[in-house]
């Protein structure tokens, strides 16, 4: 199993999005997908799943609320992450979802804090224990899947850490401006190298325990999202897109298909994804939304390729 988290420090990028509709693709040729929604906000999950069947069957339930308890309390028993899978229909195929849930906003609080300790070797046992719950206890779904992908929430806390420790590879979703390429991509970059630093280092006092292997961690490349192009005829972006596009490109940074913004989002059914849009609808669409499906498939087949699953 390939395990892919998809990031931004800044907020309202795709990521969301993003994960669905690369999720839905890798579910549409054949491959086995489990997606993990991190975030509190939960939308990932009502993506897949109707909010008034989530909160009536799964809220109380099956949620990574239901994982993280025990952990941070240390009352009753740890809950397998097998526990909390829904299978969902996406489309005429069907992906596997770990809810998210408001009240992750109070783990990650109670996760942070379990960091402390009076010496620098409690320290660094704590963290890498506090930053590796994810990454252990998701081994024992590898021979069940192709495909992981994990929907971080816009920060760089504990439960992103977590998520980071788990994955073979990261992609950042980003709109071409200054907050979301300068900020959300150039110092996330920055955070990971040093999350990276300071856990090797952790290992080194604590004399390389094999319990924590080494980081193996790659940028697998950005995905420009809500784009703007001059007309629908043309696949030109407008002026100041374009510089932020080839200022990424400069900094040697791997740009998948870029996304162009649409509504289209907004308009279609929980769990089609809009990758998975049925092409008789599509006929009812304009023009620049049939391109966004157009566009998403493209990405999908360049991601698909890129993770080699």
């Amino acid at each position: 199993m390939k395990i892919v988290s998809i990031i931004n420090y800044k907020g309202g990028v795709g990521k969301t999005t993003l994960t669905a509709n690369l999720g839905a693709c890798a579910a549409s040729v054949g491959k086995r997908v489990l997606l993990i929604d991190l975030d509190p906000q939960t939308q990932l999950t009502f993506n897949f799943i109707d909010p008034s069947k989530w909160q009536k069957r799964y809220e109380a339930s099956k949620t990574l609320r239901n994982y993280l308890k025990p952990i941070t309390s240390k009352i009753g028993n740890c809950v397998p992450l097998s526990e909390l899978i829904i299978t969902s229909k996406a489309g005429d195929f069907t992906v596997d979802v770990i809810s998210s849930h408001l009240d992750l906003i109070e783990n990650e609080t109670e996760l942070s804090a379990m960091i402390s300790g009076i010496s620098a070797a409690t320290i660094a046992a704590n963290s890498l224990d506090t930053y590796s719950h994810l990454r252990i206890d998701i081994q024992e779904l590898h021979n069940e899947y192709d495909l992981c992908l994990i929907d971080c929430p816009p920060n760089f806390y504990t439960l992103v850490k977590n998520a980071l420790l788990a994955s073979d590879c990261y992609i950042v979703p980003t709109k071409l401006d200054y907050l979301s390429t300068e900020l959300g991509v150039k110092n996330l970059q920055r955070g990971i190298t040093k999350f990276m630093q300071n856990y090797d280092d952790n290992r080194k006092i604590l004399e390389y325990p094999t319990k924590y292997p080494p980081i193996s961690l790659s940028l697998l490349g950005v995905v420009p999202t809500m784009v703007n192009f001059t007309s629908d005829k043309e696949n030109r972006l407008q002026s100041t897109q374009e510089q932020y596009r080839h200022k990424l490109l400069q900094n040697g940074y791997k740009l998948f298909t870029l996304v162009r913004n649409n509504s289209i989002f907004g308009e279609l059914q929980i769990g089609i994804p809009a990758v998975l849009t049925n092409p008789k609808t599509l006929k009812l669409f304009s023009n620049a939304k049939t391109k966004v499906v157009d566009e998403l498939k493209q990405l999908g087949e360049e991601f698909l390729k890129a993770v080699k699953i």
